[in-house]
């Protein structure tokens, strides 16, 4: 049985001058805006809003709105205008909906002392638990995969 594909949507990151961070609207996604308090809190938050907003849909068994290229995007001026989006700061960004989320799963892991501490008070700082702070990073570690793989390097190959 094939998997179904993960769901990816165009979000709109509009920088607010007065408080600092982004807004962050669905074009596509009536009702799914979040916010977040600099550019990699606001990706983190698009990807939770989207996540849930389809979770929620498909759970209601409502039908999920396709996809509209950035073209289509930039051409909707009624969301622009209602969402007050000045195209000159705004921030286009493909967001990647999560997978659905299988059960918690109790694990045993070490890390240095010294890392967890930091992972302690950074979750204290958000009003998160570690186990939060763990997963939120394993998601945007997968998410962009910045590290090689085995066998793999950033040394670029000799000629």
């Amino acid at each position: 049985m094939a998997k179904k594909p993960v769901p990816s949507y165009i979000a709109i990151l509009v920088p607010d001058p007065g408080e600092g961070g982004f807004s962050v609207f669905f074009p596509d996604l009536p009702g799914c805006v979040t916010q977040g308090d600099d550019f990699a809190d606001a990706q983190a938050m698009a990807i939770d809003a989207l996540s849930g907003w389809i979770a929620s849909m498909v759970a209601h068994g409502d039908p999920i709105p396709a996809q509209r290229p950035l073209e289509a995007i930039h051409a909707d001026k009624a969301f622009a205008r209602e969402n007050e989006v000045d195209w000159r700061d705004a921030i286009a960004t493909l967001i990647v909906a999560r997978p659905p989320l299988g059960r918690p799963e109790r694990i045993n892991v070490s890390l240095d002392s010294n890392k967890l501490r930091a992972i302690d008070a950074y979750a204290e700082r958000r009003g998160l638990t570690r186990s939060a702070v763990l997963e939120a990073g394993a998601d945007l570690l997968l998410s962009t995969d910045p590290l090689p793989g085995r066998g793999q390097s950033f040394a670029k190959p000799r000629k």
